[in-house]
């Protein structure tokens, strides 16, 4: 059963091996690191910058390390149970360390071979998850092998702690170990005077001059003795000498150099990875929101121009109109000289006539028809000349604006908006010249048959032909059904009582064919462009959902950035 002493040891050795402050600041920084990592990894930054921070990560596995150094018995296990109140190394009458260990913080026990002579140990303890200790063996075993200390630990370590014996501290090993460590990393070396409880008053201070000469014979000019007990330390005691200890390693872990390059290479690291990821966060910002104008653009573009266009298409409509006109006028102009009272008695005697009625319709129908063809496209070829022009123009205007935008941000240096390239070519396919006129031509009724060529050299000539073959359509189909219904009447008896009545008949279906005629070219000429102005709002409407879903994903970013740059200004005191 464990002594309150032992208790309280326990409780007091986790509490203040570090700091609080320092613990925090360790803590944070941790925390911090692995946004940095989540963030950048999120954003598929680039590799290295990932490596940078892991690695960043991986040196700031704990906040000091602690490295032991001693001979064979002069109580390194005792001393480190004691410091981290815990039984932590077995303390047997037989040497335990036969290898350099780590003791690290770990779910459950287990090791891990680093190499011949030395393993990482993890222990399920809590005071090792802000601190690393080394434990090494006796120095007369391991001196011909000073470089795994002197090289691999004491540069990376906070304090090195030389245990020896307070009734012995004449250890040779121990003082010849000490001679081979880089003057540049004496300052890290601290005595520890193990067993003083063991020791008289006077063998105490003899030996605590004694350490003292021997230490500034090794360039150690201000060496940091510390007469300690285990023993009292386990017990509760308070001249253990462990609290005077504790508050030395605080202060050297957050005053000296080792801890602060971990800090400051870990601040610096994530500190430059951040900034350049938020700048590319505000560049892919800057390039989406160039992309929405790109879309307000081509919008305006397609609102003016179809404002245009619909004005041309309903001159020529006017036009067309104009040319229904024309031809109904000499049809009902014929018609009237052919009904005369003189022609009509003329053409009903067998032996005087020159033609019979019906072949007079017949001849009307058939100059009609020619002269139809004739007139209706020179009128549809003028008349829509500059409706095709404008539809031209139009097409490779958005054309050419969605080109330029792409050669101007072709190169982004981080695709950092989820598909936003790929977002772009969907533009620039969907508005490239050949797949809207595509589109434009589907708006055609299936049964006119084009003249000239969609998507070659001739531009868009088609329309012109597209209209004069829905006005022949037009105007075959009601003046044709005119005729033949008054063919159907006409009769030299009939005609010659009801001649008025017919040509005023004539006169009506003329008229309410033109409003038939005016509505079909109407809704056949919207039906060439409907599709095409559909296709392009539809395109360019889809597109500004994905650019502001994309630059929406960005804000949160930018935030998660400058939150981590702030903390870590927070952490370094800025």
């Amino acid at each position: 059963m464990e002594s309150l002493g032992s208790v309280m040891c326990k409780e007091f050795a986790c509490s203040s091996i570090l700091s609080e402050k320092l613990s925090i600041r360790y803590k944070d920084l941790k925390t911090i690191l692995e946004k940095g990592i989540d963030l950048a990894t999120e954003l598929r930054t680039s590799e290295d910058s990932i490596k940078d921070l892991r690695e960043r990560l991986h040196k700031l596995e704990c906040a000091a390390m602690f490295v032991i150094v001693g001979e064979v018995k002069a109580g390194k296990s005792s001393f480190i149970n004691a410091l981290l109140g815990e039984e932590i190394c077995d303390v047997d009458a037989a040497p335990c360390t036969a290898t350099i260990q780590e003791l690290v913080h770990g779910g459950e026990r287990r090791q891990m071979q680093l190499g011949e002579k030395c393993e990482r140990i993890f222990l399920p303890f809590d005071q090792l998850k802000a601190i690393t200790i080394v434990d090494t063996p006796g120095t007369n075993s391991i001196i011909k092998e000073h470089q795994l200390i002197t090289e691999n630990y004491l540069p990376q370590c906070d304090v090195a702690v030389f245990v020896l014996t307070a009734k012995n501290p004449h250890t040779a090993t121990a003082w010849e170990l000490l001679t081979l460590i880089r003057r540049d990393w004496m300052h890290r070396v601290v005595f520890v005077l193990q067993q003083a409880d063991l020791a008289s008053k006077s063998e105490l201070d003899k030996n605590l001059d004694m350490v003292r000469t021997y230490a500034r014979e090794r360039n150690v000019s201000e060496p940091k003795i510390f007469p300690l007990s285990a023993l009292r330390e386990k017990q509760g005691a308070q001249d253990s000498g462990f609290a005077e200890f504790r508050a030395y390693l605080r202060s050297s872990v957050e005053s000296g150099d080792v801890w602060q390059i971990k800090f400051d290479g870990a601040c610096n690291i994530l500190g430059q990875v951040i900034r350049s990821i938020r700048s590319d966060l505000h560049k892919a910002k800057s390039q989406t929101s160039d992309d929405l104008r790109l879309v307000d653009d081509l919008e305006n573009t397609l609102t003016q121009r179809k404002t245009k266009i619909e004005g041309l298409r309903q001159l020529v409509i006017d036009s067309l109109l104009g040319t229904y006109d024309q031809l109904t006028d000499g049809l009902e102009q014929k018609f009237g000289t052919g009904l005369e009272v003189g022609t009509i008695l003329r053409r009903s005697l067998p032996f005087v006539r020159d033609k019979t009625i019906k072949d007079w319709l017949h001849q009307i129908e058939r100059e009609f028809q020619s002269d139809s063809t004739d007139v209706i496209n020179k009128a549809a070829a003028a008349s829509s000349r500059q409706l095709e022009a404008e539809i031209a123009s139009m097409i490779d205007a958005m054309e050419s604006m969605v080109t330029g935008h792409m050669a101007k941000t072709a190169q982004p240096q981080q695709n950092l908006v989820d598909d936003r390239e790929e977002i772009i070519r969907s533009l620039s396919d969907a508005m490239n010249r050949d797949s809207l006129r595509k589109h434009l031509q589907k708006g055609l009724p299936e049964d006119i048959s084009l003249q000239g060529n969609l998507l070659g050299g001739g531009g868009l000539v088609f329309i012109g032909a597209s209209v004069a073959l829905l006005t022949k359509i037009a105007i075959f189909e009601i003046t044709g059904g005119i005729l033949t219904a008054i063919g159907a009447l006409l009769i030299a008896v009939t005609l010659l009582w009801k001649r008025g009545a017919v040509v005023k008949d004539l006169k009506q279906k003329i008229s309410q064919g033109r409003k038939d005629f005016e509505q079909r070219i109407t809704q056949e000429l919207t039906g060439l462009f409907e599709r095409l102005f559909h296709e392009i709002s539809h395109n360019l409407s889809t597109t500004r959902k994905k650019l502001e879903k994309a630059k929406n994903t960005l804000e949160p970013q930018i935030h998660k950035a400058d939150e981590i740059l702030n903390e870590v200004g927070r952490l370094r005191g800025e």
